[in-house]
């Protein structure tokens, strides 16, 4: 009897032990809170988890989602293009949390944390689908780019070292694939072993190129060198577009296609940078053209683009170029040292804001275009700041009056009513009354001369005001 009683009493030792609550002689830590979601969260004082994302290969990842889940909640954070993450406002307590990284292409990796005050820890994920890998040393690499392309299946990613660098291929491209360089300076390809038509061609969607230096070193008679035909969603990021050639075409040429995304290239010494025909809804942001001997930007019958912070400078003749596109966005570009700032023809409902204008010679050209809104621009010391200019026929009136066939195109007569001009720097301008905006307009006609019926083209001039303009140039940052 004795017995039992000793151990029922050693169990009741040991139990009032462990159900005894922790303590801790430090006067200076927060006093615990008891919740439902978890018996001692500390109130002082939330905790954060910081750190890195990046793939196998070390390169950061931008954009991976990381989450940090606890008491039926959770913070959650973005990398940035460094791969950094910081997630903060966790709260302090005796849980372990569960933090997930995850990004569309790669596998999600998850981990169970303790959250002290700045917890740091680094995500590596892997591709979600293999990668194929050109040139370098690496066992059963390819040699060539378009045997690993025609050997990649949908989504897989073919990396090219920059080791056998040039690589002297045409590309087709006619999957699902990111075709990616090691280093968009050094990963060279030029297309030398012909054929010509296209050093890269693009028929697939959601394609990717990046980190390529496309240095076409081939004949003047290509039709273009990067071409996307029905290519929708294709991204084409961070690359070097510079030319040896001439009299070639565009760089990259968009062909019905729809929802591109061209960011962070740069464009140098080419004939014309981008050329957009039909298709729409394109993103061109952040990229740098120089020295085209056309034009930085053409886009032909193509509408809801978005043009964003590109930098185009010293073109021979456009920097950007509209013809018959509308309900387009030219925002935040910097545009200098052109022949044409920007041009337009019966181009309609198109938004121009925060857009620099400098030293051209024709800041920006409109021609059958109404409907347009200009704001809080800046031009500055161009030439001639701009030059509005509307062509029409006096018999176009009969015309329609007699329900003869005519052309909608003309624009004289548009439905979109004027261009709304608003707030806009002019560096000739130094009052705060408003600025003439001169427009011209041409007329055709018809004249008797010696009992025959010949044109005769008739102009006059209307003014269009900018009420408020801004009386200092605006500051534009990248």
């Amino acid at each position: 009897m004795r017995k039992k009683m000793t151990v029922i009493g050693i169990l009741l030792v040991f139990t009032g032990v462990m159900l005894t609550p922790c303590t801790t002689s430090d006067s200076t830590r927060p006093a615990p809170k008891t919740t439902s979601g978890c018996p001692l969260i500390l109130l002082d004082e939330p905790g954060t988890l910081s750190g890195y994302v990046t793939d196998i290969e070390m390169s950061p990842i931008q954009g991976a989602h990381i989450q940090v889940d606890f008491h039926d909640t959770y913070r959650e954070n973005y990398s940035d293009a460094t791969g950094y993450y910081h997630v903060t406002d966790i709260p302090l307590c005796y849980c372990m949390k569960n933090a997930t990284c995850s990004k569309q292409g790669y596998i999600p990796a998850s981990v169970s944390l303790t959250i002290t005050e700045n917890t740091t820890y680094d995500f590596i994920l892997t591709s979600a689908s293999p990668w194929l890998y050109v040139g370098g040393g690496g066992l059963g690499n390819y040699t060539k780019i378009q045997d690993a392309i025609d050997n990649a299946s949908k989504d897989d990613t073919v990396f090219v070292y920059d080791d056998s660098s040039p690589y002297h291929e045409n590309l087709r491209i006619n999957q699902t694939i990111t075709l990616q360089g090691e280093n968009m300076e050094t990963t060279i390809i030029d297309g030398t072993e012909g054929p010509y038509e296209h050093l890269i061609e693009i028929t697939a969607p959601e394609v990717t190129l990046t980190g390529f230096c496309i240095y076409p070193d081939f004949p003047n008679n290509i039709s273009s060198v990067v071409f996307l035909d029905q290519a929708n969603r294709t991204r084409i990021m961070e690359n070097i577009f510079q030319n040896t050639s001439e009299y070639s075409s565009s760089m990259v040429y968009l062909l019905h296609t729809t929802y591109a995304q061209i960011i962070n290239n740069t464009f140098k010494n080419n004939s014309v940078g981008i050329s957009i025909y039909y298709g729409g809804d394109h993103r061109i942001e952040g990229n740098i053209f120089m020295r085209n001997k056309l034009d930085g930007i053409d886009i032909v019958y193509s509408n809801g683009n978005t043009i964003y912070q590109n930098t185009i400078v010293s073109s021979g003749h456009f920097a950007i170029i509209c013809e018959g596109s509308h309900y387009n966005a030219f925002v935040e570009n910097t545009i200098n040292d052109n022949e044409y700032g920007f041009a337009a023809e019966i181009s309609c409902q198109n938004l121009f804001s925060r857009n620099t204008f400098m030293n051209n010679t024709i800041g920006m050209s409109l021609i059958n275009s109404q409907g347009n809104t200009i704001e809080e621009n800046n031009f500055i010391n161009n030439t001639n700041q701009t030059e509005i200019q509307y062509f029409g026929a006096i018999g176009r009136v009969l015309s329609i009056l007699l329900k003869l066939r005519f052309s909608r195109e003309i624009g004289f007569f548009s439905l979109f009513g004027p261009n709304h001009w608003e707030a806009n720097y002019w560096s000739d301008c130094d009052s705060t009354a408003p600025r003439a905006i001169d427009q011209m307009h041409y007329l055709v006609g018809l004249q008797i001369v010696l009992g025959k019926f010949t044109d005769k083209l008739f102009l006059f001039h209307t003014t269009q005001y900018d009420r408020h303009p801004a009386q200092e140039p605006y500051l534009i940052e990248d």
